[in-house]
């Protein structure tokens, strides 16, 4: 089966997803298309690099990933199509496949887009490039080869001796708030000393880092390593972004003690 994947900041409450899934079926009326996600807070590349990340890898081979997040091709950033990890991915060369790949991608091709005047000169070339390969039609063979995609300075946490200071890189539906800590780098700072996670400030703190939701009780906060592998801060039952005002501008920070 041929599989395209949907991962935008459009929302559902304009026409711009059923335009695209038009075009994409007009031109392969028997491309399976999945929704991964249409809430990307708009403009947030590292959101969408994040929940694409965690989703690629179970897809079969060869499906069609395309991320519409801060989609209007420019010069600079033209429209790509990329093979990477036995998977192919559409979107603007915005940065988001430099927060995507973690080395370099297999083949990179630019795709021509022609300027409507209407704000949304993805729609075509996306589901072009999109229905070609789920068609089976060869990467090499639908534009024109690039070196490599364009990179956007990654959000890194800091690591210190003695502690971490994280930022929010992903709000989910159930108001829980994802870090750009993962398990590596915690593990590489802790080396198994006793810790405190500081949400925002010194007032709200989780003390130990749990294996589910559930280990605490209901309404308390909770912190665990997520299947992407990415500090998480919850509520038992709860929404920790809207009780704290979280955003994407806040941060996590964790101190380590040798005593």
């Amino acid at each position: 089966m041929a599989i395209a994947t949907l991962t935008t900041d459009w929302t559902r409450h304009d026409f711009y997803v059923a335009a695209l899934k038009g075009e994409i079926l007009r031109r392969n009326p028997v491309a399976a298309i999945v929704d991964i996600s249409h809430q990307i807070p708009a403009f947030q590349l590292q959101g969408a690099a994040y929940v694409l990340r965690g989703a690629f890898r179970h897809f079969p081979e060869k499906s069609v990933h395309i991320i519409g997040v801060d989609s209007e091709p420019t010069p600079k950033k033209p429209i790509v199509a990329v093979s990477y990890l036995g998977q192919y991915f559409v979107a603007v060369d915005n940065g988001v496949m430099g927060l995507i790949c973690d080395t370099q991608p297999d083949a990179v091709v630019t795709i021509d887009y022609e300027d409507l005047g209407n704000g949304f000169n993805a729609l075509i070339p996306f589901a072009k490039a999109a229905a070609a390969l789920t068609l089976g039609e060869p990467i090499e063979s639908i534009g024109t080869p690039k070196p490599s995609v364009n990179h956007m300075p990654m959000l890194l946490p800091v690591l210190d001796a003695s502690f971490i200071i994280g930022n929010v890189i992903y709000i989910d539906t159930f108001g829980n708030i994802i870090t750009n800590i993962t398990r590596n780098e915690f593990d590489r700072v802790a080396k198994g000393r006793r810790y405190e996670i500081l949400i925002q400030s010194n007032r709200y703190k989780v003390k130990t880092i749990s294996s589910s939701y559930s280990a605490v009780e209901d309404g308390e906060f909770v912190a665990i390593f997520n299947s992407a592998g990415h500090l998480e801060v919850a509520q038992n039952k709860g929404r920790i972004a809207s009780i704290l005002n979280l955003d994407m501008s806040s941060s996590v920070r964790i101190n380590f003690f040798n005593q």
